[in-house]
């Protein structure tokens, strides 16, 4: 029914991508969340304001 040619090279397909997304995965421990939170908030709302006041 289907090719064989076709599922393999899906197949290959499948396997090239989870292999590309493995590399984007960050470990737990390398995560700094309030860095990453800081980070953040300073892009979002263009601060270099360390507290959380936010005037509107």
């Amino acid at each position: 029914m289907f090719n064989e040619e076709v599922l393999l090279k899906n197949d290959d397909s499948k396997k090239t991508a989870f292999q590309n997304l493995q590399t984007m995965i960050k470990s737990v421990p390398d995560l700094d969340y309030d860095k990453e939170l800081s980070e953040y908030r300073d892009n979002r709302y263009n601060t270099t304001d360390k507290t959380n006041n936010i005037s509107c």
